[in-house]
């Protein structure tokens, strides 16, 4: 019973980040989708094991649409800031085990 409400949570917050108007949720958010995971991971306030999930049960359908803006936003903060400012966070998103794979494959897609 608990692993179907796993995989119901699962597929629900993927498809909320991939189509955030299929759901009733705020404007912000809607403008946000997959953006609201960048927030989410660089706050490290969503559990890793729940990203795993979502990487592996849409890893053949729309992991890239899921990623790049995500992906496509870090760069952008890294790219402007300085060695002195911080971004630990960011590349610890970036290098994290779940989603390193993932980040290699969108820089050798640019």
């Amino acid at each position: 019973m608990l692993q179907e409400v796993r995989k119901i949570i699962v597929f629900y917050s993927g498809m909320s980040l991939l189509h955030p108007d299929m759901f009733l949720q705020s404007q912000e958010v809607k403008q946000q989708g997959s953006l609201v995971l960048f927030n989410l991971l660089m706050n490290e306030s969503i559990p890793d094991m729940l990203v795993r999930e979502i990487i592996t049960r849409f890893k053949d359908q729309k992991l890239e649409e899921l990623f790049h803006p995500i992906f496509s936003k870090i760069y952008s903060d890294i790219h402007g800031k300085t060695i002195l400012e911080k971004y630990n966070n960011h590349l610890a998103v970036l290098f994290c085990d779940f989603l390193s794979h993932l980040f290699i494959n969108f820089c050798i897609s640019c």
